[in-house]
């Protein structure tokens, strides 16, 4: 259970298990490459992350809870097919949610070619 980094990378994984949100010591969480479609909510209450890679996959959406990740520093969802906006949270409505993530220096959403900007 104190596990800090956990690196699942080109996996060809297209679940994850919410088993994950058993890990409240992970801070690092390296998903890119794989052919994952949604995140699990659970994800979010690892309040520890303070990175979250999880670009090259087909994503549609981002976890509605993902605002409760305060620690998180580094968002990097390039490549997916991101365009949805669940319940305000992406774009347009993205800097009003990340108002809540004051760590957050980071943000990767290139190539996302469904995303309008504001």
């Amino acid at each position: 259970k104190s596990l800090q980094v956990l690196m699942l990378s080109q996996n060809r994984l297209i679940l994850l298990n919410p088993i994950l949100s058993s890990l409240s010591f992970l801070r690092k969480l390296q998903l890119h490459e794989n052919d994952l479609t949604s995140l699990p909510e659970e994800i979010c209450s690892l309040h520890n992350l303070v990175e979250l890679s999880i670009s090259k996959n087909k994503l549609i959406q981002l976890p509605k809870s993902l605002p409760k990740l305060t620690n998180l520093c580094n968002l990097l969802a390039a490549e997916n097919d991101l365009s949805t906006d669940p319940s305000g949270w992406g774009l347009p409505g993205i800097s009003h949610e990340l108002g809540y993530m004051t760590n957050l220096t980071e943000i990767n959403i290139d190539f996302n070619d469904a995303l309008e900007a504001p």
